[in-house]
């Protein structure tokens, strides 16, 4: 039997609470009157319909594919490291919720919703990427347009007015790369008009003959290079508050780990 993931152990958890406070109002009914009567009835149908819901969720998650599964425990550890940026939360939390509607149909436009859904969340991982990675060569160009055309397209056809959130949250994604990009570009340009000077003194001493080539390679141009680089990396990283925080947990899956090796808190 596989080792039950977070999001599974979260509603699990839930379902035994709601189970342990009906059971303990339902034996102190009987010395209860009146209006505390009335509502420890009322917090037991409450309690009923939750445990209901979380039952419900157990059970869409085991329909829905591997993959997909994947997709709902990263967006879990997406949305809890972003909470203190709602909106995002928010949009993970969301996010999940259709993956679990939309990924155990074998619909043929249900499954093109899952798989715009699964793709959102993996720009969210990327996104942290480049914050991570601005001013080097590992900063990925990412175009979201396709996907937010594609995703309006999806909510007209099914109707579904949910799917418009998820069509906002490519906006704000779209949004956030856009500004990670001007600062990456900025990082770049900074670091090579800082070493202009350096560089044209270090082909004036490769020019001196016999020993030029040999002192020029004394001047350590890629490292000062990569070191101004990071320092205003590190500069940007701390604007955004970033930690890390890497994915040893098995409960995410191979899936989720290769995603994302930080967590970055707003």
């Amino acid at each position: 039997m596989a080792a039950s993931t977070d999001y599974e152990l979260k509603n699990k958890r839930e379902i035994v609470k709601a189970t342990q406070e009906i059971k303990a109002l339902e034996e102190s009914l009987s010395k209860l009157r009146g209006k505390a009567a009335s509502d420890a009835k009322k917090r037991i149908d409450t309690l009923k319909e939750e445990r209901k819901g979380y039952k419900e969720v157990l059970k869409g998650y085991k329909a829905v594919t591997e993959e997909y599964r994947d997709q709902i425990d990263l967006g879990g550890i997406l949305a809890k490291s972003l909470k203190k940026q709602e909106m995002f939360s928010d949009s993970l939390v969301d996010n999940q919720k259709m993956l679990l509607k939309y990924g155990k149909s074998t619909a043929k436009l249900d499954m093109k919703v899952a798989k715009a859904l699964a793709i959102s969340v993996d720009n969210t991982a990327n996104i942290q990427q480049n914050i991570e990675n601005i001013g080097t060569a590992e900063f990925q160009n990412l175009d979201l347009t396709k996907q937010i055309l594609n995703l309006q397209k999806l909510q007209a056809q099914t109707g579904d007015d949910k799917l418009a959130t998820q069509v906002t949250f490519l906006q704000m994604q779209q949004n956030l790369q856009d500004k990670l990009k001007k600062t990456h570009d900025i990082t770049e340009e900074t670091a090579s008009q800082f070493l202009k000077p350096v560089k044209y003194m270090q082909d004036l001493v490769g020019k001196i003959p016999i020993i030029g080539g040999a002192l020029s390679k004394m001047i350590p141009i890629d490292k000062w290079e990569d070191d101004i680089k990071n320092k205003i990396g590190e500069r940007v990283k701390e604007a955004f508050n970033i930690r890390h925080n890497l994915l040893h947990s098995t409960s995410c899956g191979s899936f989720c780990r290769g995603k994302i090796g930080f967590i970055l808190q707003f």
